[in-house]
């Protein structure tokens, strides 16, 4: 899974899934998140989207924001491709084994889990 938790919040995301969706845009607590998916490395890089929603681009390192423009992935945050002064900032996740995040964190909400499950 792809974990994450902010503000006490903690949600996972099954690899499995996130290599199918590519983007996925979601909150956890009160932090907004966009988890991009690499599928070929089987893992994935979480960023602040500061109010914009993605989906996947042209490439698996572009994404599109909900206005058409193209942001690029790297190590350190998505950079506009068309002014490369706009940066959403990449944000801790943690790819793990669901065993182990568990363990420390039960109370994680599981993405594309039914309710009760």
């Amino acid at each position: 899974v792809h974990a994450l938790r902010f503000f006490g919040a903690a949600s996972a995301y099954p690899i499995d899934i996130l290599a199918v969706e590519l983007v996925v845009n979601d909150v956890v607590g009160p932090q907004e998140v966009v988890i991009i998916a690499d599928p070929e490395a089987m893992s994935a890089r979480t960023y602040d989207p500061m109010g914009h929603t993605f989906e996947p681009g042209e490439s698996p390192t572009q994404v599109i924001d909900e206005a058409g423009a193209a942001w690029r992935l790297t190590e350190e945050a998505l950079v506009r491709e068309d002014d490369a002064s706009q940066t959403l900032p990449r944000l801790p996740g943690h790819d793990a084994f669901w065993f182990g995040w568990y363990a420390f964190h039960p109370d994680t909400l599981v993405y594309g889990a039914e309710s009760g499950d």
